[in-house]
Protein backbone atom coordinates (compact mmCIF):
# COMPACT_ATOMS: atom_id res chain seq x y z
CA UNK A 1 0.00 0.00 0.00
CA UNK A 2 1.60 3.82 -1.23
CA UNK A 3 1.83 5.96 2.08
CA UNK A 4 -0.13 9.29 1.42
CA UNK A 5 2.09 12.19 3.31
CA UNK A 6 0.04 15.60 2.87
CA UNK A 7 -1.95 14.74 -0.01
CA UNK A 8 1.00 13.44 -1.99
CA UNK A 9 2.30 9.58 -2.16
CA UNK A 10 5.49 9.23 -0.21
CA UNK A 11 6.64 7.46 -3.82
CA UNK A 12 5.45 10.90 -5.29
CA UNK A 13 7.68 12.63 -3.01
CA UNK A 14 10.83 10.83 -3.35
CA UNK A 15 10.11 11.17 -7.52
CA UNK A 16 11.17 14.92 -6.71
CA UNK A 17 13.93 14.31 -3.81
CA UNK A 18 15.76 11.80 -7.02
CA UNK A 19 16.29 15.10 -8.91
CA UNK A 20 18.35 16.58 -5.75
CA UNK A 21 20.79 14.03 -4.68
CA UNK A 22 21.78 16.44 -1.43
CA UNK A 23 17.99 15.49 -0.31
CA UNK A 24 17.53 12.35 1.41
CA UNK A 25 14.16 10.61 0.99
CA UNK A 26 13.05 11.22 4.52
CA UNK A 27 14.22 14.97 4.07
CA UNK A 28 12.39 15.41 0.84
CA UNK A 29 9.19 14.49 3.05
CA UNK A 30 10.10 16.78 5.61
CA UNK A 31 10.70 19.78 3.35
CA UNK A 32 7.09 19.35 1.75
CA UNK A 33 5.61 19.73 5.10
CA UNK A 34 8.21 22.34 6.76
CA UNK A 35 6.99 24.46 3.49
CA UNK A 36 3.48 23.93 3.81
CA UNK A 37 3.89 24.83 7.37
CA UNK A 38 5.61 28.04 6.70
CA UNK A 39 4.07 29.31 3.94
CA UNK A 40 0.69 28.86 5.44
CA UNK A 41 1.73 31.32 7.77
CA UNK A 42 3.71 33.81 5.53
CA UNK A 43 2.46 33.55 1.70
CA UNK A 44 -1.34 31.80 1.60
CA UNK A 45 -1.38 32.44 -1.90
CA UNK A 46 1.64 29.57 -1.82
CA UNK A 47 -1.35 26.76 -1.01
CA UNK A 48 -0.02 23.00 -0.13
CA UNK A 49 -1.40 21.57 -3.43
CA UNK A 50 0.92 24.13 -5.18
CA UNK A 51 3.51 23.22 -2.80
CA UNK A 52 2.83 19.44 -3.17
CA UNK A 53 2.69 20.13 -7.21
CA UNK A 54 5.73 21.71 -7.37
CA UNK A 55 7.53 18.80 -5.20
CA UNK A 56 6.71 16.74 -7.99
CA UNK A 57 8.10 18.90 -10.52
CA UNK A 58 11.23 19.23 -8.18
CA UNK A 59 12.86 22.31 -11.25
CA UNK A 60 12.61 25.59 -11.62
CA UNK A 61 13.79 27.39 -14.82
CA UNK A 62 14.69 31.19 -15.01
CA UNK A 63 15.19 33.35 -17.68
CA UNK A 64 16.38 36.67 -16.68
CA UNK A 65 17.94 40.09 -17.89
CA UNK A 66 21.53 41.15 -16.98
CA UNK A 67 19.85 42.78 -13.85
CA UNK A 68 22.01 44.53 -11.20
CA UNK A 69 23.89 42.67 -8.84
CA UNK A 70 25.47 40.35 -11.03
CA UNK A 71 25.27 36.50 -10.93
CA UNK A 72 26.57 36.33 -7.53
CA UNK A 73 23.28 38.57 -6.60
CA UNK A 74 21.40 36.11 -8.39
CA UNK A 75 22.52 33.04 -6.83
CA UNK A 76 22.84 34.44 -3.26
CA UNK A 77 18.74 34.83 -4.08
CA UNK A 78 18.37 31.52 -5.04
CA UNK A 79 20.14 30.07 -2.20
CA UNK A 80 17.90 31.59 0.15
CA UNK A 81 14.29 30.88 -2.07
CA UNK A 82 16.05 27.33 -1.86
CA UNK A 83 15.91 27.51 2.15
CA UNK A 84 12.22 27.66 2.15
CA UNK A 85 11.90 25.06 -1.23
CA UNK A 86 15.15 22.88 -0.29
CA UNK A 87 13.49 19.83 -3.04
CA UNK A 88 13.52 22.46 -6.17
CA UNK A 89 16.50 22.70 -8.44
CA UNK A 90 17.07 26.36 -10.15
CA UNK A 91 18.60 26.52 -13.02
CA UNK A 92 18.64 29.82 -14.66
CA UNK A 93 20.13 31.94 -17.70
CA UNK A 94 21.06 35.71 -17.33
CA UNK A 95 20.56 37.79 -21.24
CA UNK A 96 19.98 41.28 -22.72
CA UNK A 97 16.67 42.72 -23.80
CA UNK A 98 16.66 41.58 -27.51
CA UNK A 99 18.04 37.88 -26.62
CA UNK A 100 15.52 37.63 -23.99
CA UNK A 101 13.26 38.79 -26.07
CA UNK A 102 13.70 36.28 -28.87
CA UNK A 103 14.17 33.33 -26.93
CA UNK A 104 10.67 33.87 -25.09
CA UNK A 105 9.12 34.82 -28.77
CA UNK A 106 10.14 31.46 -29.75
CA UNK A 107 8.86 29.10 -26.91
CA UNK A 108 5.68 30.91 -27.95
CA UNK A 109 5.34 30.55 -31.36
CA UNK A 110 6.66 26.70 -31.33
CA UNK A 111 4.02 26.51 -28.14
CA UNK A 112 6.79 24.92 -26.15
CA UNK A 113 8.00 26.05 -23.42
CA UNK A 114 11.48 26.21 -21.81
CA UNK A 115 11.37 28.86 -19.12
CA UNK A 116 9.41 29.10 -16.24
CA UNK A 117 9.58 32.18 -15.16
CA UNK A 118 10.96 35.01 -17.37
CA UNK A 119 11.63 38.99 -17.13
CA UNK A 120 9.26 40.70 -19.72
CA UNK A 121 10.13 43.89 -21.67
CA UNK A 122 10.17 47.44 -19.42
CA UNK A 123 8.20 48.31 -23.06
CA UNK A 124 4.69 47.69 -21.67
CA UNK A 125 2.96 47.40 -25.09
CA UNK A 126 5.41 44.45 -25.78
CA UNK A 127 4.72 42.95 -22.07
CA UNK A 128 0.82 43.18 -23.12
CA UNK A 129 1.27 41.69 -26.39
CA UNK A 130 2.71 38.45 -24.61
CA UNK A 131 -0.53 38.85 -22.29
CA UNK A 132 -2.86 39.39 -24.77
CA UNK A 133 -1.29 36.13 -26.73
CA UNK A 134 -2.05 33.87 -23.73
CA UNK A 135 1.95 33.60 -23.22
CA UNK A 136 1.48 35.07 -19.49
CA UNK A 137 0.36 32.65 -16.83
CA UNK A 138 -2.28 34.55 -14.52
CA UNK A 139 -0.73 34.30 -10.53
CA UNK A 140 -1.91 36.31 -7.77
CA UNK A 141 0.48 36.73 -4.87
CA UNK A 142 0.25 37.03 -1.47
CA UNK A 143 1.12 40.29 -1.29
CA UNK A 144 -0.18 41.53 -4.55
CA UNK A 145 -1.26 44.94 -2.56
CA UNK A 146 2.04 45.97 -1.69
CA UNK A 147 2.64 46.44 -5.23
CA UNK A 148 1.67 50.02 -6.62
CA UNK A 149 0.06 50.80 -9.67
CA UNK A 150 2.42 51.43 -12.51
CA UNK A 151 4.98 48.42 -11.12
CA UNK A 152 2.33 45.36 -11.83
CA UNK A 153 -0.58 44.02 -13.93
CA UNK A 154 -2.37 42.58 -10.76
CA UNK A 155 -1.77 38.44 -11.16
CA UNK A 156 0.28 38.77 -14.46
CA UNK A 157 3.57 40.50 -13.77
CA UNK A 158 5.04 42.32 -10.60
CA UNK A 159 8.45 44.63 -11.34
CA UNK A 160 11.57 43.76 -10.43
CA UNK A 161 12.98 47.39 -10.06
CA UNK A 162 12.07 50.90 -11.53
CA UNK A 163 14.64 52.41 -13.43
CA UNK A 164 14.58 55.90 -14.56
CA UNK A 165 17.19 57.33 -17.49
CA UNK A 166 20.69 58.30 -15.48
CA UNK A 167 23.05 60.73 -15.74
CA UNK A 168 26.32 59.52 -14.96
CA UNK A 169 29.61 61.20 -14.60
CA UNK A 170 33.31 60.53 -13.74
CA UNK A 171 34.20 62.14 -9.96
CA UNK A 172 36.77 64.83 -10.47
CA UNK A 173 35.31 65.71 -14.33
CA UNK A 174 33.00 68.40 -12.92
CA UNK A 175 33.44 71.72 -10.92
CA UNK A 176 30.75 71.89 -7.77
CA UNK A 177 28.42 74.24 -10.14
CA UNK A 178 28.47 71.71 -13.02
CA UNK A 179 27.18 68.99 -10.49
CA UNK A 180 24.36 70.80 -9.68
CA UNK A 181 23.19 71.72 -13.07
CA UNK A 182 23.19 68.01 -14.61
CA UNK A 183 20.76 67.38 -12.06
CA UNK A 184 18.24 68.66 -14.52
CA UNK A 185 18.04 68.78 -18.47
CA UNK A 186 18.09 72.21 -18.29
CA UNK A 187 21.51 72.30 -16.79
CA UNK A 188 22.18 69.76 -19.44
CA UNK A 189 21.54 72.11 -21.86
CA UNK A 190 24.39 74.94 -20.18
CA UNK A 191 26.75 75.42 -23.23
CA UNK A 192 29.65 74.66 -21.19
CA UNK A 193 29.05 70.69 -21.74
CA UNK A 194 29.21 71.16 -25.45
CA UNK A 195 31.45 68.40 -26.70
CA UNK A 196 31.25 66.61 -23.19
CA UNK A 197 28.70 64.22 -23.16
CA UNK A 198 28.19 60.76 -24.48
CA UNK A 199 24.78 58.68 -24.56
CA UNK A 200 23.13 55.34 -25.31
CA UNK A 201 21.69 54.38 -28.63
CA UNK A 202 18.48 55.84 -29.60
CA UNK A 203 16.95 52.24 -29.95
CA UNK A 204 17.59 51.60 -26.07
CA UNK A 205 14.56 51.21 -24.85
CA UNK A 206 15.64 53.95 -21.26
CA UNK A 207 17.74 56.13 -23.77
CA UNK A 208 14.55 56.06 -26.21
CA UNK A 209 11.40 56.80 -23.77
CA UNK A 210 13.60 59.16 -22.13
CA UNK A 211 14.32 61.31 -25.56
CA UNK A 212 10.86 60.85 -26.09
CA UNK A 213 9.50 62.60 -22.99
CA UNK A 214 12.06 65.50 -23.52
CA UNK A 215 11.06 65.58 -27.34
CA UNK A 216 7.29 65.91 -27.12
CA UNK A 217 6.71 67.00 -23.43
CA UNK A 218 5.68 70.68 -22.35
CA UNK A 219 9.24 71.91 -22.61
CA UNK A 220 10.56 70.52 -26.17
CA UNK A 221 13.75 72.96 -25.57
CA UNK A 222 15.02 70.53 -22.66
CA UNK A 223 15.59 68.20 -26.26
CA UNK A 224 17.27 71.52 -28.56
CA UNK A 225 19.65 71.94 -25.47
CA UNK A 226 20.67 68.77 -24.71
CA UNK A 227 20.83 67.88 -28.88
CA UNK A 228 22.86 71.86 -29.22
CA UNK A 229 25.48 70.40 -26.74
CA UNK A 230 26.17 67.31 -29.62
CA UNK A 231 26.67 64.01 -27.25
CA UNK A 232 29.34 63.13 -29.82
CA UNK A 233 29.79 59.40 -28.11
CA UNK A 234 27.23 57.18 -29.01
CA UNK A 235 27.31 53.61 -27.24
CA UNK A 236 25.04 50.62 -27.89
CA UNK A 237 25.21 49.77 -24.39
CA UNK A 238 24.75 51.54 -21.00
CA UNK A 239 27.87 49.46 -19.75
CA UNK A 240 29.75 50.74 -23.01
CA UNK A 241 29.47 54.02 -21.81
CA UNK A 242 30.26 53.80 -18.27
CA UNK A 243 33.22 52.60 -19.49
CA UNK A 244 33.76 55.61 -21.69
CA UNK A 245 33.04 57.77 -18.73
CA UNK A 246 35.72 55.57 -17.14
CA UNK A 247 38.01 55.87 -19.47
CA UNK A 248 37.95 59.76 -19.88
CA UNK A 249 36.20 59.55 -23.70
CA UNK A 250 33.42 61.85 -22.31
CA UNK A 251 33.05 63.17 -19.05
CA UNK A 252 28.88 62.34 -18.64
CA UNK A 253 26.71 59.94 -19.82
CA UNK A 254 22.91 60.96 -20.48
CA UNK A 255 20.23 58.54 -21.31
CA UNK A 256 21.93 55.75 -19.11
CA UNK A 257 20.16 52.73 -17.77
CA UNK A 258 20.60 52.06 -13.93
CA UNK A 259 22.56 48.91 -13.59
CA UNK A 260 25.42 49.11 -15.61
CA UNK A 261 26.31 52.57 -13.06
CA UNK A 262 25.09 51.18 -10.21
CA UNK A 263 27.58 48.05 -10.47
CA UNK A 264 30.22 50.15 -11.25
CA UNK A 265 29.94 52.28 -8.43
CA UNK A 266 29.15 49.38 -6.04
CA UNK A 267 32.70 48.04 -7.17
CA UNK A 268 34.26 51.30 -6.51
CA UNK A 269 34.59 52.88 -9.92
CA UNK A 270 34.92 56.59 -9.51
CA UNK A 271 31.12 57.94 -10.78
CA UNK A 272 28.63 59.07 -9.53
CA UNK A 273 25.10 59.05 -11.24
CA UNK A 274 21.12 59.86 -10.61
CA UNK A 275 18.38 60.87 -12.64
CA UNK A 276 17.80 63.97 -13.95
CA UNK A 277 14.63 66.12 -13.75
CA UNK A 278 12.07 65.74 -15.55
CA UNK A 279 11.99 62.12 -15.08
CA UNK A 280 9.61 59.15 -15.90
CA UNK A 281 9.29 55.29 -14.86
CA UNK A 282 10.17 52.29 -16.46
CA UNK A 283 9.65 48.44 -14.63
CA UNK A 284 11.30 46.04 -15.00
CA UNK A 285 8.34 42.93 -15.16
CA UNK A 286 8.80 39.32 -13.78
CA UNK A 287 6.02 36.96 -15.28
CA UNK A 288 5.05 33.25 -15.04
CA UNK A 289 5.36 31.66 -18.73
CA UNK A 290 1.81 30.29 -19.79
CA UNK A 291 4.04 27.23 -21.22
CA UNK A 292 6.01 26.58 -18.06
CA UNK A 293 7.19 23.11 -17.88
CA UNK A 294 6.96 23.52 -14.14
CA UNK A 295 4.14 25.96 -13.38
CA UNK A 296 3.90 25.37 -9.80
CA UNK A 297 7.22 25.57 -9.32
CA UNK A 298 7.19 28.84 -10.74
CA UNK A 299 4.40 30.18 -8.42
CA UNK A 300 6.43 29.40 -5.71
CA UNK A 301 9.24 32.01 -6.80
CA UNK A 302 7.00 34.71 -7.34
CA UNK A 303 5.65 34.50 -4.60
CA UNK A 304 8.61 34.42 -2.45
CA UNK A 305 10.10 36.72 -4.69
CA UNK A 306 7.68 39.56 -4.27
CA UNK A 307 7.59 38.93 -0.51
CA UNK A 308 9.18 41.13 1.71
CA UNK A 309 11.83 38.33 2.72
CA UNK A 310 12.82 38.34 -1.01
CA UNK A 311 12.65 42.19 -1.76
CA UNK A 312 14.75 42.78 1.25
CA UNK A 313 17.08 40.33 0.39
CA UNK A 314 17.31 41.44 -3.30
CA UNK A 315 17.89 44.81 -2.37
CA UNK A 316 20.39 44.08 0.24
CA UNK A 317 22.67 41.85 -2.66
CA UNK A 318 21.69 44.01 -5.41
CA UNK A 319 21.54 47.62 -3.99
CA UNK A 320 18.50 48.30 -6.21
CA UNK A 321 15.47 50.11 -5.04
CA UNK A 322 12.44 47.88 -3.89
CA UNK A 323 9.07 48.91 -5.72
CA UNK A 324 7.13 47.35 -3.42
CA UNK A 325 5.96 49.27 0.03
CA UNK A 326 6.37 48.33 3.52
CA UNK A 327 10.39 47.27 3.59
CA UNK A 328 11.27 49.91 5.59
CA UNK A 329 14.85 49.71 3.62
CA UNK A 330 16.65 51.79 0.93
CA UNK A 331 18.66 50.85 -2.02
CA UNK A 332 22.25 51.52 -2.17
CA UNK A 333 23.06 54.51 -4.58
CA UNK A 334 20.09 56.39 -2.27
CA UNK A 335 22.59 56.13 0.61
CA UNK A 336 25.45 57.97 -1.31
CA UNK A 337 26.11 61.48 -1.06
CA UNK A 338 26.63 62.08 -4.52
CA UNK A 339 23.16 60.56 -5.70
CA UNK A 340 20.31 62.32 -7.17
CA UNK A 341 16.86 61.67 -7.55
CA UNK A 342 14.07 63.31 -9.48
CA UNK A 343 11.19 62.89 -6.66
CA UNK A 344 8.37 64.49 -9.43
CA UNK A 345 9.12 61.07 -11.97
CA UNK A 346 5.63 61.36 -14.14
CA UNK A 347 4.07 58.44 -15.23
CA UNK A 348 5.23 57.47 -18.70
CA UNK A 349 2.23 56.88 -21.49
CA UNK A 350 3.20 54.16 -24.07
CA UNK A 351 0.07 54.71 -26.54
CA UNK A 352 1.67 58.19 -26.56
CA UNK A 353 4.60 56.51 -27.36
CA UNK A 354 4.21 53.83 -30.12
CA UNK A 355 2.28 56.65 -32.39
CA UNK A 356 6.00 58.33 -32.00
CA UNK A 357 8.68 56.24 -31.63
CA UNK A 358 9.46 55.87 -35.00
CA UNK A 359 9.47 59.85 -35.20
CA UNK A 360 11.81 59.60 -31.97
CA UNK A 361 13.72 57.28 -33.90
CA UNK A 362 14.25 59.51 -36.94
CA UNK A 363 14.90 62.84 -34.55
CA UNK A 364 17.39 60.80 -32.55
CA UNK A 365 19.66 59.82 -35.47
CA UNK A 366 19.03 63.45 -36.73
CA UNK A 367 20.00 65.47 -33.90
CA UNK A 368 23.02 63.20 -32.14
CA UNK A 369 24.10 61.34 -34.94
CA UNK A 370 23.71 63.49 -37.55
CA UNK A 371 22.26 61.18 -39.95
Amino acid sequence: MTEVVNGLSRRSLLGAAAVLPALSRAQAVDAVDGAVHWAGKNLPASTPDIIRAAAKEGKLNLTLYNLGGGEDALRGTIDSFRKRYPFLTVDFNRQDTTQLVSRFNAEVNARRGISDYVNLPSNILTTNGFIKQGAVAKFVTSQDAAYPAGSKNSGYWYAWRSEKASTVYRIGALTPEEVKLVRSYQGLGDPRFKNRLGTTAGNNSVCSTAAFMLMYGPNPQLWTGLARNKPFIVKSSSQALVSSILAGECDIGVLCGSSSPLIAAKSGAPIAFGSTSPSTTLYTPGAISALAPHPNAAKLWQDWFTSVEGQRLWVSLTGNQSVRTGLGQTGWPEKQPWFFDDHNSRPFDWEAFSKRQKDVMARFAHDIQGT
